[in-house]
């Protein structure tokens, strides 16, 4: 059972799957740059979060 989409549907959920992707690298970019002052106030050190920090991307 196959649906075909109209070309405005079609670029409706391609503009929805570049926002999903737009913001998944935007959590990362903040993340990563946070991450020093999150380590920090949490008192960690980086063998500690050595697991967190290489878990994979959504977007990869």
């Amino acid at each position: 059972m196959t649906h075909e989409l109209s070309s405005k549907q079609r670029n409706i959920v391609v503009f929805i799957m570049m926002i999903g992707t737009f913001i998944a690298v935007l959590n990362q970019t903040l993340l990563t740059t946070a991450l020093p002052a999150i380590m920090k106030s949490f008192r960690l050190d980086i063998n500690k979060f050595s697991k967190v920090d290489s878990s994979p991307s959504p977007v990869c």
